[in-house]
């Protein structure tokens, strides 16, 4: 499979669902024009105001009311 998910001139952040300091997360997010959330990684990003611009995964980390 050779079909592209995301596509970036600039550096592309993702964000999985494991530990990791709130400070370390916001400042890579503001360096970051495109945010990509490997499914749990979402829950990461919400509570900090932002939606990431992709999610991928199986979906199995994430809650069925934050996927909506």
């Amino acid at each position: 499979m050779n079909a592209k998910i995301v596509y970036s001139d600039m550096p592309v952040l993702l964000v999985g669902g494991g530990d990791c300091p709130t400070a370390t997360l916001t400042n890579a997010l503001s360096r970051s024009q495109t945010v990509v959330a490997a499914d749990g990684g979402a829950a990461r990003l919400l509570p900090l105001g932002r939606m990431p611009d992709y999610v991928i995964g199986d979906m199995d980390s994430l809650d069925p009311a934050l996927q909506a």
